[in-house]
């Protein structure tokens, strides 16, 4: 059987854990922001990045990848998620439609309450820390760019990343000419 955990940031070009299987879903009312600082993978505790997480919306639908986990492989591969998401997400069970049954699955979310949570920061200031963070994991910027590229590849348009990928490169062209 497996336990089944969904992904709608960096899980979807990097995972880190092994599989049995994975496809592309949806998850309903639930929509991405850039709303969660990084004071880890994407920035670091004096400049902390911005990462998605997120937000409970009426009619949000949420495009992501979700993975099936060797119930024998469950417990390494949930310590390692909750390593990787220890930035203020925890782990919630959510239903996805999972080849056209409800499945329950994993879901790292960090809630609005949490620390890093930075929920009404201006497009500006985000995109303006974006350019300028790095962690453990790398440039904020590519973490943007890299899941706006993994998103295209499979056929995915999200709104959210969009914006904040154009606004990026649009500034990164902008100073390779100053």
């Amino acid at each position: 059987m497996g336990q089944w955990v969904f992904g709608y940031g960096s899980l979807i070009w990097r995972p880190g854990f092994e599989f049995l299987e994975s496809q592309f879903t949806t998850l309903y009312g639930w929509s991405r922001s850039f709303s969660q600082a990084s004071p880890d993978h994407r920035g670091t505790p004096n400049f902390p990045g911005r990462v998605l997480t997120l937000r409970e919306e009426l009619g949000a639908q949420c495009r992501g990848r979700v993975y099936r986990i060797a119930d024998e492989r469950w417990s390494e591969v949930f310590r390692y998620l909750e390593d990787r998401e220890s930035g203020g997400y925890c782990a919630c069970r959510l239903d996805l439609d999972v080849g056209g049954r409800t499945t329950k699955a994993w879901v790292w979310i960090a809630l609005p309450d949490n620390p890093h949570s930075v929920p009404n920061e201006s497009v500006k200031s985000t995109v303006e820390v974006m350019l300028r963070a790095k962690g453990q994991s790398g440039p904020n910027i590519d973490y943007v760019l890299n899941l706006e590229g993994a998103l295209e590849e499979a056929g995915i348009t999200d709104v959210e990343v969009a914006r904040y990928a154009t606004l990026l490169r649009r500034h990164v062209s902008e100073s390779s000419r100053d």
